[in-house]
């Protein structure tokens, strides 16, 4: 039993460290190619008071992260998140990842790195 226990816990630790490396690659490439400075000073204030995207609200992790860059936070609705997602990412619809907090925090250490990098 304890050998399942550890080989589950071994592939769950693998899992989440693919994801967020992937993830951190994906923010710090929409930073470079897709965002405005705005958004990302935006991200780059609030994101220390929030310190994740893990959230009961209805949209949950992405959810959370659009409205830390929206300029109208009215706006984010799941189809403005499906749209990110798919456009602004290139991600397929179905990705398991789409709602994941840890996703979309190692998705924002990515993208403010980019903005740290910038030019005072």
């Amino acid at each position: 039993m304890q050998t399942d226990t550890e080989r589950l816990m071994t592939s769950k630790l693998a899992h989440e460290a693919k994801t967020a490396e992937d993830a951190r690659a994906d923010g710090e490439r929409w930073a470079r190619e897709n965002a405005e400075y705005v958004e990302l000073s935006r991200l780059a204030r609030v994101w220390p008071e929030m310190g994740t995207t893990q959230s009961d609200d209805a949209y949950g992790a992405p959810g959370v992260f659009l409205r830390s860059i929206a300029r109208n936070r009215d706006l984010v609705d799941r189809a403005a998140i499906d749209g990110f997602w798919t456009v602004e990412l290139g991600k397929d619809r179905d990705a398991e990842d789409q709602y994941s907090a840890l996703y979309w925090d190692a998705f924002v250490e990515g993208a403010i790195r980019v903005h740290e990098a910038l030019p005072v």
